[in-house]
């Protein structure tokens, strides 16, 4: 790890709110049509008997329709009492007609075209059902369990208000002198709401100015426990096309489109609307929101192919703009004109394809600039910048020892396409200073001058065998779309996985077969995907995956070197981005400022070695090289566990990983008993453990979490940590914010509502059906349940960056306490994480800063909330901080602790 400065304390990007600026507001509510409803069920359920109408869709198009409209129910329209639609003034009943119908036809009977909605809704049907109404927007109360509860209306109203007050009072980022930067509304959600810089910032560039745009983000959150709720302040970077697009690693393109009137009438300010274009062999328009303004004739769009052929004609369009935004991945084409003055500056043909030049991510200085700058535009109306958290200092180990387990060994194939690559693994395998260090011995046959099969000792010992990977890497080959609908892709997808099946029987045949206890980790050398981005193959890496795991093996695929350098810089592994696309893992970029470190930057052939030592390993981490765990703050040997939840075309897959103290690691899913790690790549591969999952009837889910958690046999001392926000919306609600109690614990499956207001000894010694699922530490000693919050699009966890009283900003590390019970775990700074840090992206002076991709530590929320008698809860969170560094793999803290890092690696096996 790097070393970082040690800030005292961190800023979140949050505001608390004066409840008294912001009284109930008068407004028009519309509940949904009875009449409508019994026609929209008659033609839904019977085809649909337990799916949910697709009303968040219908949501989305009506907060689009009107910018009058402020608030709208996703589910549920048909509850009593519940209005369908909040707005400044009613909307006229031909646009509600238009809307639902329009809806209908494009959500419900897609399939069955003859079905008229306009024919089968009564358009009169809204006509005098409009009600005034005092809604309230910025009150809330405590629930039992000390968490502040909002109204819906602070969640879903009071972020647009505020976005709307930045767009009309503009932004100082630097300072007072320089001029204000202009603000539109982004497109209308449900909740929170985004302020947009508009006209985008150009950054110069020799193909070209770069357009790229700063979004400020406005939503309210709550915090377990926490009695006041906060606005939570995200910075956005959006990037436009502005040359021809070349290549998408997407399906779907995320366009904005202008609405300076609005999307069906003039509205008092200019707004953004979000839709979307998808491949169906050529990019067109998709979704809805395009049927809907095709119908109402006020906002056409304009024609696809010619928005991505010239997409600079369209970003400043008036009336029919059209930004597309830039997603990782994607490559521009450079013009004829371009290429020909390229080629006469430089004296030969530059590469026909680009990268947008302005890099992802803001600096800690970057977001100081926006929350002072939003401070000064929305204190008057309340808002003020949430307290600083201090620093927690703790016995427990800030980071992981990572010890090699004693008395392991491993078998590796490697199938290699170029003996560049074949040399690069054998290096990293034996290279004491970037490498593993192992020892090769000498082969079995003495006169073989190139064996097949390479042994290796040292802290664990490895067999490695060589291949030759061949045709089998190619590309899936395609009919052509009008003899297939998909193409062929999946008797292309057989073929492969046969050819696969007998390469690697034929392999077994000549150095020994493979039993089904016994996975062997597979180095794959492939092209990347858009290597076969064409109109006859399709890319082969997931059949690969399943083919070789298929046959007991696990894969860890590599770019061939000549594509890896490319790769490094604008795909980076998704292990280090977070979902808001900044980059933890950063690379130098030349911009003219001091740099905080003064390292010197490896050599390329430095890079490619430590490229293939982090292959080695990775496929290694797959085969269960997992460290021993140092001791947790109780002093006992205790196994760290993880419940982690995948959900998939309607299904969910639950998956339980368990780290033992020396190391050995074991998984589980439903309907297998506890397995070796290695083989919980192989079943999600082949598809196992998935749970067709209805709240009707998920029996076998809600026995799967509470087997884990509390298993038939005494387990010992266990410490749950349970990631990802799916579980907590399924079928375990006790970990959701407002249900959970600290030191009581609800099975899952039972509702946290029963016994909310019970003290819980009480309830549980009156219920011996056990109805109310309720323990305490007494009933379940040594286990320890910790929840884990990442940084994720819901933005519950605020931005941070690090402050003290000298210092205005920087990056930090560490434990801070939001309360006792609830800490913000920032990672150590990782080595490539170095450059200017004084820059700001802001700064009209310097405006090529935009080029270098700028980090930021996330917070991981860290939530002990069921500890034993006499716990320390700061020990416990520091404990689980430090499993984020528990890796043999990689020596980058990860987003998330150990054992849940590993579920989420693995799922990349599950075939979406």
């Amino acid at each position: 790890m790097a070393a970082i400065v040690a800030y005292n304390e961190i800023q979140p990007l949050a505001f608390t709110v004066d409840p008294d600026a912001f009284p109930d507001q008068i407004l028009y509510t519309l509940i949904f049509p009875p009449a409508w409803m019994r026609i929209l069920r008659e033609q839904w359920q019977p085809r649909h008997a337990n799916q949910q109408m697709p009303t968040r869709a219908l949501a989305d198009l009506a907060a689009a329709l009107d910018q009058a409209i402020v608030d709208v129910a996703t589910y549920g329209l048909d509850l009593p009492g519940r209005y369908w639609i909040a707005a400044e003034r009613p909307t006229p009943p031909g646009l509600l007609h238009h809307l639902v119908a329009s809806w209908a036809a494009t959500h419900l009977t897609w399939d069955r075209p003859h079905v008229d909605w306009y024919q089968l809704l009564d358009p009169a049907a809204t006509e005098g059902c409009w009600e005034q109404r005092e809604v309230p927007i910025c009150t809330w109360t405590t629930r039992f369990n000390g968490t502040a509860a909002p109204v819906p209306g602070m969640f879903q109203i009071l972020p647009t208000q505020l976005a709307a007050e930045l767009t009309r009072s503009g932004l100082h980022l630097l300072d007072d002198e320089q001029p204000k930067h202009p603000l539109i509304l982004g497109p209308t959600g449900h909740g929170p709401r985004e302020a947009v810089e508009w006209p985008p910032r150009p950054m110069p560039d020799r193909d070209g100015p770069a357009p790229w745009s700063l979004g400020v983000r406005l939503g309210t959150q709550v915090a377990w426990q926490n009695p006041t709720p906060r606005i939570h302040l995200d910075l956005i970077l959006h990037r436009w096309l502005h040359l021809p697009l070349s290549w998408s690693p997407n399906k779907n393109l995320h366009i904005w489109l202008l609405a300076p009137d609005g999307l069906v009438r003039p509205s008092e300010e200019p707004t953004f609307l979000r839709a979307t274009a998808t491949w169906r062999g050529g990019w067109k328009w998709a979704g809805a929101l395009e049927h809907l303004a095709t119908r109402l004739g006020q906002f056409p769009y304009p024609p696809m192919p010619a928005v991505l052929e010239d997409p600079a004609k369209y970003l400043i369009g008036g009336r029919r703009t059209a930004a597309v935004q830039y997603q990782t991945g994607m490559t521009l084409r450079r013009n004829n004109h371009l290429l020909r003055e390229l080629t006469h500056h430089h004296g030969r043909q530059p590469a026909k394809t680009i990268h947008h030049p302005v890099k992802p991510g803001f600096l800690p200085i970057d977001h100081r600039q926006v929350l002072e700058a939003v401070t000064k535009a929305l204190e008057p109306l309340g808002l003020t910048p949430a307290r600083t958290l201090d620093r927690r200092s703790t016995a427990t180990r800030v980071t992981s020892p990572c010890h090699e387990p004693e008395g392991r060994s491993y078998e590796l194939e490697l199938w290699s396409q170029t003996q560049a690559w074949r040399d690069l693994i054998l290096a990293a395998i034996t290279d004491p200073a970037h490498g593993l260090g192992l020892i090769p011995q000498p082969p079995a046959t003495g006169d073989d001058k190139r064996p097949a099969s390479l042994r290796f000792t040292g802290e664990f010992e490895l067999s490695l065998h060589l291949n030759e990977i061949g045709a089998l890497a190619a590309g899936l080959p395609l009919k052509p779309r009008e003899q297939a609908k998909d193409r062929g892709l999946a008797e292309a997808h057989r073929h492969r996985i046969n050819a696969i099946t007998n390469a690697l029987h034929h392999r077994n045949a000549a150095h020994g077969p493979t039993g089904p206890e016994h996975t062997v980790g597979a180095i794959v050398e492939i092209e990347g995907p858009r290597a076969f981005d064409g109109k006859h193959f399709g890319d082969p890496k997931n059949t690969i995956r399943a083919g070789f795991a298929e046959n007991h093996r696990t894969t860890q695929f590599m770019l061939p070197a000549s594509s890896a350098v490319e790769a490094e810089e604008e795909l980076p592994d998704r292990e280090f981005l977070t979902d808001d696309d900044i980059v933890e893992v950063v690379l130098t970029e030349e911009v003219d400022d001091e740099e905080e470190e003064a390292e010197p930057e490896p050599d390329a052939s430095t890079k490619e070695l430590m490229r293939a030592t982090n292959t080695v390993r990775d496929a290694l981490r797959q085969l269960g090289r997992i460290p021993q765990l140092h001791t947790p703050p109780s002093g006992e040997p205790t196994d760290v566990c993880g419940i982690w939840l995948e959900t998939i075309k309607g299904t969910v897959i639950p998956i339980a990983i368990r780290i033992q103290p020396d190391g050995l690691t074991t998984a589980q899913i439903p309907g297998h008993p506890e397995m070796p790690y290695p083989n919980l790549h192989l079943a999600l591969a082949r598809e196992q453990g998935r749970l067709d999952f209805d709240k009707a009837s998920d029996s076998a889910y809600i026995d799967f979490l509470r087997r884990t958690l509390i298993p038939d046999h005494h387990p010992g001392p266990r410490l749950m940590l349970v990631g990802g926000r799916n579980v907590r919306t399924r079928g375990w609600p006790w970990l959701q914010s407002q249900h959970m109690r600290a030191d009581v614990l609800i099975l899952p499956g039972a509702d946290p509502d029963q016994s909310a207001e019970l003290d819980p000894h009480d309830a549980k010694a009156a219920d011996p059906t056990d109805q109310l699922g309720i323990r305490l530490p007494e009933d379940c000693p040594g286990l320890r349940i910790v929840r884990i919050i990442e940084r994720d699009a819901s933005r519950e966890v605020p931005h941070v960056y690090g402050r003290d009283d000298e210092r205005p900003q920087g990056m930090t590390q560490g434990l801070f306490p939001l309360h006792d019970r609830l800490y913000y775990g920032l990672a150590p700074k990782p080595v490539q994480g170095k450059g200017p840090i004084a820059l700001s992206k802001f700064d009209p002076a310097t405006p090529r800063a935009a080029r270098r991709r700028g980090w930021n530590t996330n917070a991981l929320e860290i939530i002990p909330a069921f500890l034993q008698p006499d716990d320390n809860p700061a020990e416990w969170a520091m404990y689980v901080q430090a499993l984020r560094t528990a890796h043999l793999h990689t020596n980058i803290a990860t987003r998330l602790p150990l054992p849940l890092h590993l579920a989420n690696l693995a799922a990349r096996y599950i075939q979406r």
